[in-house]
């Protein structure tokens, strides 16, 4: 069995809950097919007897039950189309959750190694293809290998030398078939991962279009872009002209099986006399039903070998497996967590690093002490974060809360007792309420106005059109760093946690704004373990512990005035960069 016969295969497995509307669309599709292979031999009574008898009683009776039998296949038609959309879409849309879902817990290595335009393209063109191949393409492909297959007998019954003429061009037709669907599959293979990279470029322009315009990239970026659409459009060129070629001597071999069944039903029917003419009229429809899917299959096939192809990317994303991953027993805490982490000999390397990013690092945090972590660029203190958050998990070591591995620990149960406060003061699409909300998804108004008092952010919000219903662009446009870092630690205010972690939370912040957020924080730290990665002295004075991060070691660690006094690296810092001004 072939990679791809196998990941069919799956496909048709994980499609097994929802062929209870697929076994009703099979049954409709038979009483479809029934009524149409019926109409011919109907004709053939017509003329060959009704007609030539005068038997007008007969003609009408059969008249009035073809319209009734028509008017079944109309009912069978319309409900067969429905139990594939329901079949079809059902699939879909589980599919699509189960995919979201996934991608919410794969590690941040997978998407350190995959371009954003390859992500987009699972969820969006492989589904979309997926769909295409579920929704109707199944459905046709079956009815029409019946058709053929009931056809073919009922051409053998007619007149076995007539089949056999007719069915010569099938074995042309399935080698022509079988190397054109090849080539096809290949070339859109190519048009798939070109357009994968067309949509990376793209998003990367948009995503940096204040670089593009600061350095003038414009012009660059748009020859990128136009290379990659070059690429496609020579692509899709090539590829549909080939697809045309295939159709056009699909015709071709259809049209030199109907001259060979013209010339020896003529034969039989002029010169030996052996066929009445209802039967050429019967044998020729029936030729037409038998021709028509053969053509019909070179599209359809080619739908089900890019929903083959994409289904098979979908489940390669679905058997990445999530990380860090979580242990079908892990802990759930009874109560919110104390705040006590342990560091014990933890070494972490990033993928295909050479050097550790944290060597051998171990230390002990107190519940609802705060702890700050400086050090230059590569140091390891955003690593020690992604850790904390079980973002990653380490290389070697033990990470304990509580006395609790982390590895041990529900995922859920330790982000949720975790409140972070990021950099970039990142917001999502929506209001400034839905973004704020999304630290306690069940909170009130009042709670959010509160949260929104602590964080000093009711001054700002008050001047806006809609006040806290205001709509905010992709990634809080319209707001300045500062007000959307003062939402973003409303948002940690509101979730209310046990544990916080700011990381550079008040770098975007001006002076002013910062007075009013370390007012805030000062409140929020209050009996929390706190991480704090800062540059500003008033973020990390009154830390109750400062370490100095170098090389993924801890170097010096003790308070701001001890750390001051022994003129280390933390004093170097201090006087070189004006590190802790006030």
């Amino acid at each position: 069995m072939t990679k791809k016969s196998e990941y069919f295969k799956r496909y048709l497995i994980s499609t097994g809950p929802y062929w209870k509307y697929m076994y009703v669309a099979l049954v409709m599709m038979i009483i479809i097919v029934a009524i149409q292979v019926l109409l011919p031999k109907f004709f053939e009574k017509i003329i060959d007897d009704y007609i030539p008898n005068r038997k007008l009683d007969e003609l009408l009776w059969i008249s009035a039950g073809l319209l009734v039998l028509y008017f079944i296949r109309m009912g069978a038609f319309i409900l067969r189309n429905n139990k594939m959309l329901n079949f079809g879409y059902h699939y879909i849309y589980d599919l699509r959750n189960r995919l979201m879902h996934h991608f919410q817990l794969l590690s941040f290595r997978y998407y350190d190694i995959n371009k954003t335009g390859d992500i987009m393209n699972h969820m969006l063109d492989d589904v979309m293809n997926t769909e295409l191949m579920t929704t109707n393409s199944l459905i046709y492909l079956l009815e029409d290998i019946l058709i053929i297959l009931v056809v073919s007998i009922l051409l053998i019954l007619m007149n076995v030398k007539l089949a056999l003429i007719a069915v010569l061009v099938i074995p042309v037709y399935a080698s022509v078939h079988r190397y054109f669907r090849k080539k096809i599959g290949e070339k859109n293979q190519s048009i798939r991962e070109n357009y994968a990279q067309l949509s990376s470029n793209f998003h990367d322009s948009i995503a940096g279009l204040r670089i593009v315009r600061a350095f003038n990239l414009e012009h660059y970026r748009k020859n990128e872009f136009n290379k990659y659409l070059l690429e496609d459009r020579h692509l899709r060129i090539s590829t549909y002209t080939f697809n045309a070629v295939f159709i056009g001597i699909t015709e071709y071999l259809t049209v030199i099986g109907i001259i060979l069944v013209l010339a020896g039903g003529s034969y039989l029917a002029i010169i030996k006399g052996t066929m009445k003419p209802g039967e050429i009229v019967a044998f020729y429809s029936y030729l037409g039903y038998l021709y028509n899917p053969i053509i019909r299959l070179s599209s359809t096939t080619t739908i089900i070998e890019a929903g083959i192809s994409s289904i098979k990317r979908i489940f390669k994303v679905l058997d990445t497996t999530p990380a860090p991953s979580e242990k079908p027993d892990a802990i759930i805490p009874a109560r919110r967590a104390n705040g006590n982490f342990v560091f014990s000999n933890v070494t972490f390397f990033y993928d295909d690093a050479k050097t550790p990013a944290l060597d051998n690092l171990s230390f002990d945090i107190e519940p609802g002490k705060t702890i700050a972590l400086v050090g230059e660029s590569g140091g390891g203190k955003s690593t020690v974060i992604n850790l904390l958050m079980r973002f990653y998990d380490p290389t070697s070591g033990h990470i304990m809360l509580d006395g609790i591995d982390l590895r041990n620990l529900q995922t859920q149960w330790l982000r949720k007792n975790i409140a972070l406060v990021l950099q970039e003061g990142f917001l999502f699409w929506g209001t400034i309420r839905e973004n704020i909300r999304y630290g306690k998804i069940d909170a009130t108004d009042n709670e959010i106005e509160w949260a929104l008092d602590q964080a000093n952010a009711r001054d700002f919000i008050e001047k806006l059109p809609r006040g806290i219903d205001t709509p905010l662009g992709e990634r809080g446009s319209g707001l300045s760093g500062g007000q959307r870092q003062r939402i973003a630690i409303a948002r940690a205010i509101l979730k209310d946690a046990p544990i916080l972690i700011l990381d550079e939370a008040t770098s975007a912040l001006d002076n002013e704004s910062e007075v009013k957020i370390q007012q805030a924080l000062k409140k929020l730290t209050n009996n929390r373990t706190t991480f704090i990665i800062a540059h500003r002295l008033s973020t990390i004075r009154k830390a109750d512990e400062i370490f100095v991060l170098h090389r993924g070691k801890i170097i010096e660690r003790g308070t701001h005035d001890q750390l001051l006094e022994k003129q280390g690296k933390y004093n170097n810092l201090f006087n070189a960069h004006n590190f802790l001004s006030d």
